[in-house]
């Protein structure tokens, strides 16, 4: 017996029975616990910056009159470990001054988000997410979770091997320059060891001329070998 053929057919509503569906989504506004990664980077780097630049500008911070012009160059040179200079380290700042310079040198050097990570991780506290990834991103690291190790070893490699050149520095420039002045000597090793591990340039040599002096005798070329190898280690 043959069978019947059925038909499918479908209802389709009128095009003025449809209304239309609406769906509202809620603007979120941006976060407002902090910028976003790069400008905060670029904040703190001026604030740094700028509170170098006024403690450079104490009276007791320099042995003769400068403006705020000069302590601001100075004080953005150090921070950028650029070297550039328009007065003289040694006979304008005094030993303060040059401990201010130092201290924007080493923060300079290591980078303000790692020296902060750096700091709260000593302090017992957690990174979170967020510093993890600026952090993550100035050090070129992809895996969040190794970025306290990453911190920690950078931090403490950059600061072992400061202190090594101290000691070689304190050697080398007693037996240079006598052990009449220790404290002299202590303090011209550990500023040249901070400004040459962090390729900084700067000097607080009395005699001038940078490093030129250096280029003669056999105890000063080995104080320019180990000042070349500071700036190697410390470039990589």
């Amino acid at each position: 017996m043959p069978s019947k053929s059925s038909k499918s057919s479908s209802i389709r509503p009128r095009d003025d029975n449809l209304k239309p569906i609406i769906i509202k989504s809620e603007v979120r506004s941006a976060s407002e616990r902090g910028t976003s990664s790069p400008l905060i980077v670029i904040y703190v780097f001026l604030a740094l910056i700028l509170l170098g630049a006024i403690l450079l500008s104490l009276p007791f911070s320099h042995n003769e009159p400068i403006s705020f012009i000069d302590s601001l160059f100075t004080a953005t040179s150090a921070s950028t470990v650029t070297g550039l200079i328009v007065v003289d380290t040694a006979h304008t700042w005094t030993m303060f001054g040059q401990i201010v310079i130092a201290f924007l040198i080493v923060i300079g050097g290591i980078g303000f988000m790692t020296g902060a990570a750096f700091f709260l991780l000593a302090a017992g506290q957690s990174l979170g997410l967020r510093r993890s990834v600026q952090i993550g991103q100035g050090l070129g690291a992809d895996n969040l979770g190794s970025i306290g190790n990453l911190v920690w070893k950078v931090v403490l490699s950059s600061l072992s091997f400061q202190v090594v050149g101290i000691f070689i520095f304190f050697i080398l420039f007693s037996y240079s320059y006598g052990l009449d002045n220790i404290r002299e000597n202590a303090w011209y090793a550990i500023f040249h060891s901070i400004s040459s591990f962090n390729n900084a340039g700067f000097t607080i040599f009395n005699f001038g001329n940078n490093l030129e002096p250096f280029s003669r005798g056999v105890i000063n070329n080995i104080i320019l070998l180990i000042t070349a190898l500071m700036f190697f280690f410390g470039g990589i």
